[in-house]
C-alpha cells in the first residue's frame, strides 16, 4: 500500500509526504519520507514498491525452515484443515528442509528447488532409497501452497515454486483384485468376524474411514439404504469420529443389494444378542454397524491390521489393499456392467466425476475384446446391407 499527501508546513512552504507499507508476518510496516516536488515522491513510493518486492519484509530474517513452520503453526491456528492433512504437510516438508532449511527465504530459487526434487528422487525415501515421482510431486505441491502465502504475506516477491520442474508421473491404475482373486478373497474371510464388513465394502465401494464410522441409524434394511454420515479418522496416534464426511460429495446415500442386507440383519441380530449379554458393558452411545465385541469403535489402522493376515493367506497380492482394493473392484464392476459414469461417482462418493473417470479408465482383457466383438457385429450389419 502506499499514498502521497500535501502537506503546507508552518512557514507556508509546501512538502509532499510519500507512505509505503506492506503486511507482513502478522503486521503492517511504514515507511514514510517528505519531497520538496509531487515527482520526487511519486518516484520514491515506485521505487520502494520495488525495493520491497525484491528485498522482501519479514522474509528477509527468515529461513526457509523457519518460514515452514511459521506456515505450519498458522494453518494449525486456523484450524481449517484436518490433521491428517497437516501431518500429510509436516511430513513433505520433512522431506526437503534438510536440502534447503537453511537458504534464507528471500534468496530461494527455483534452481534450488529443482536439485532438492532430482536429490530426493535419488536419495530422499527409506534409507536413502530413491523416492517415487508421485512422492516427489507431492512435496512439490505442499512447498508451492507454502510459498504461495509467503509471497501473500508479502515475504517474497514471486512464488520460486510456480517455474520449478516437478516430476509428473503418469496416472496409476486402480489396484484391484481380479475376479479369481476376489472369489478366493471372500471365501477365506466368511468364517472371520470381518465377513460382513469385507461384503459391504466391496457391495457399496465405501473408504474405510466410511466402513467404520457406520451407525445402524443410518442403515435402513427396509428400503435397503446405508447413508454414509460420518468417517473415523486417525492421525499422530490418535483416532476420532468426524461427524461430517470430509466433502459434500462424500455424503451420501447408496443402495444395496439383498445380499448385502441379510447379512447386515445377521449382524444385527448376534449384536443385539451381545449388548443383553454384555449389560451395561456394552458401548450403545455410537450405534456402530463395525466394532469391537463390547462396542468400542475400531481403530482404522489396526483393522488393517485384523484383515492382512485374511487377505494375504487368500493370494491377494501386496499391491491390492485388502479393503480399498474392493472399493476399486466395486467401482470397476460398475462401469463393466455399464453403469453410467455419474451414477457410478455419485456412489463412490467423488467430488468430481473426471476423478471416477481418470481412475477407472481401463478395462480388463476380456471387456476390451467383448468391445471388439460388439464392433465386429456392427460392420458385419453394415458391411452385409452395403452388399444388398
Amino acid at each position: 500500500m502506499s499514498h502521497i499527501r500535501k502537506r503546507i508546513l508552518a512557514n507556508g512552504e509546501i512538502r509532499w509526504q510519500a507512505r509505503a507499507s506492506t503486511y507482513a508476518g502478522g503486521s503492517r510496516k511504514y515507511h514514510a519520507r517528505n519531497f520538496e516536488t509531487e515527482r520526487a515522491a511519486v518516484d520514491w513510493v515506485n521505487s520502494q514498491g520495488s525495493l520491497i518486492e525484491r528485498r522482501g519484509i519479514s522474509g528477509g530474517k527468515d529461513t526457509v525452515a523457519s518460514y515452514f513452520k511459521r506456515w505450519i503453526t498458522h494453518l494449525e491456528e486456523a484450524g481449517k484443515l484436518e490433521p491428517r492433512t497437516l501431518e500429510g504437510y509436516r511430513h513433505a516438508l520433512g522431506k526437503i528442509t534438510p536440502l534447503i532449511g537453511g537458504i534464507k527465504l528471500a534468496k530461494l530459487g527455483t534452481h534450488d528447488l529443482d536439485v532438492a526434487y532430482v536429490k530426493l528422487a535419488k536419495s530422499g525415501g527409506l534409507n536413502g532409497r530413491p523416492l517415487s515421482e508421485r512422492s516427489v510431486q507431492v512435496v512439490h505441491r505442499v512447498v508451492s501452497n507454502s510459498l504461495k502465502r509467503a509471497r501473500r504475506w508479502g515475504m517474497i516477491a514471486q512464488n520460486p515454486a510456480a517455474d520449478a520442474e516437478a516430476p509428473s508421473p503418469g496416472r496409476s491404475a486402480a489396484r484391484a483384485p481380479t475376479p479369481e482373486q476376489l472369489a478366493a478373497y471372500i471365501e477365506a474371510a466368511q468364517p472371520t468376524p470381518y465377513f460382513p464388513l469385507i461384503l459391504t465394502a466391496l457391495a457399496c465401494g465405501l473408504r474405510r474411514g466410511e466402513l467404520l464410522g457406520l451407525r445402524w441409524g443410518d442403515v435402513d434394511l427396509e428400503r435397503n439404504t446405508i447413508q454414509v454420515s460420518q468417517v473415523m479418522c486417525e492421525a499422530n496416534g490418535k483416532f476420532w469420529l468426524r461427524p461430517k464426511p470430509k466433502s459434500e460429495a462424500s455424503r451420501r446415500k447408496v443402495a444395496i443389494p439383498e445380499m448385502l442386507a441379510a447379512e447386515l440383519a445377521r449382524l444385527r441380530t448376534r449384536q443385539s444378542q451381545e449388548k443383553l449379554a454384555h449389560g451395561p458393558d456394552f458401548r450403545r452411545d455410537l450405534d456402530l454397524v463395525f466394532c469391537q465385541p463390547f462396542g468400542q469403535p475400531w481403530r482404522p489402522s489396526v483393522m488393517n491390521r485384523k484383515i492382512e493376515p485374511i487377505a494375504r493367506a487368500a493370494g491377494l497380492p501386496k499391491n491390492v489393499r485388502p479393503l480399498h482394493g474392493l472399493r476399486h473392484r466395486h467401482a470397476s464392476d460398475l462401469l463393466a456392467q455399464g453403469i453410467a459414469l455419474k451414477v457410478a461417482s455419485e456412489r463412490l462418493g467423488h467430488s468430481d466425476i473426471r476423478l471416477t473417470a481418470n481412475t477407472y479408465t481401463h478395462v480388463d482383457d476380456h471387456l476390451d475384446r467383448a468391445a471388439a466383438q460388439a464392433t465386429d457385429t456392427v460392420l458385419r450389419a453394415l458391411l452385409t446391407k452395403g452388399e444388398r
